[in-house]
């Protein structure tokens, strides 16, 4: 049968009294309450019946066994009915986004609805592409010129020379190049007063995107320089001139591309003096200090022996 139809399926049977008729849905995944179905019972004469069983705009959950079961309380009997459709299954599909593309692998629906594929629908965005199919049993469809980077929603149906499956829907992110680095003014006030006389250190915004962060820097007035350094999510130039002005540059690029710079300047501070003598002064200080307390202790040690002396001289004298 052919999906989105009418399908009607027939049970005749004969007897006396006349006979009941009773339907039963088996599908793939066990059996199903018939809902959505209308039966007639038909007399046809001689004691002879016909029960019809109609489905409306049937689908792919349809297929399966059908069965009728005839009783009029003096026996019974049944007969199995099998509705197979011709309209293929929808198709396994993994999507990944790229540099302003997506790439749709297209897996061939088993089963095919009994005839072969030949084409699979791509809607998206309210545009609508197709990707052919081949003996091959996976198609791989490139769709470009998306904006970037934007979610996407993929309704992929397959086709044969019938009808087309029901729409399997998935998702894709584009990648596209990241945008460029902003920074607030109040940003760009904290990175001016954190700033070193010899060095300036500041964090890069987050982003959703897998992105590498580059860095250039020049004393403001200087030829521009292009040669830009990666770094990591923490800027830090140093060996920089106190008192001087530098522009900074950063960008931000992917597998897909570089931004615009971002340009902005920070100028560094005065170093701060120190009072504090340096280290040699003290250790001149030391050495003079302990020279200066051996001379006195020499001192004074002469001058003793020398009253001893002069003492030993006087008693020898008196004698």
């Amino acid at each position: 049968g052919n999906c989105n139809a009418t399908a009607t399926i027939t049970c005749n049977a004969s007897g006396n009294p006349q006979p009941t008729f009773t339907w039963t849905f088996t599908s793939a995944a066990g059996q199903q309450p018939l809902e959505r179905r209308a039966q007639q019972t038909i007399p046809l004469g001689a004691h002879r019946y016909r029960s019809v069983l109609r489905l409306d705009n049937v689908l792919l959950s349809d297929e399966g066994i059908y069965q009728c079961n005839v009783d009029n309380g003096l026996g019974e009997d049944q007969e199995d009915f099998t509705l197979s459709l011709n309209c293929p299954h929808p198709p396994n599909v993994v999507a990944v986004g790229g540099c302003f593309n997506v790439t749709l692998s297209i897996w061939k629906p088993m089963p095919t609805g009994g005839l072969p594929i030949r084409n699979y629908s791509i809607m998206f965005n309210d545009n609508m592409e197709f990707a052919n199919a081949s003996s091959s049993p996976v198609e791989h469809h490139m769709i470009n010129n998306l904006t970037a980077p934007t979610l996407y929603n993929f309704s992929v149906r397959a086709f044969n020379d019938v009808a087309g499956s029901s729409a399997i829907v998935i998702s894709a992110r584009t990648k596209g190049i990241p945008g460029q680095v902003v920074f607030s003014p109040s940003t760009l006030g904290d990175i001016t007063r954190s700033a070193k006389c010899n060095e300036v250190q500041f964090p890069l915004p987050g982003t959703s995107l897998a992105v590498d962060y580059l860095v250039t820097h020049f004393p403001t007035g200087e030829s521009d320089k292009d040669e830009f350094v990666p770094v990591g999510n923490l800027v830090s130039l140093k060996n920089l001139t106190a008192a001087q002005d530098y522009t900074i540059k950063i960008k931000a690029e992917n597998v897909c591309g570089s931004n615009t710079p971002t340009i902005f300047t920070v100028e560094t501070p005065e170093c701060p003096s120190s009072s504090t003598p340096p280290v040699w002064i003290w250790i001149v200080i030391v050495i003079v200090a302990v020279a200066v307390i051996v001379l006195v202790v020499v001192v004074c040690v002469y001058k003793r022996k020398q009253r001893l002396k002069n003492n030993t001289r006087s008693k020898k004298t008196r004698e």
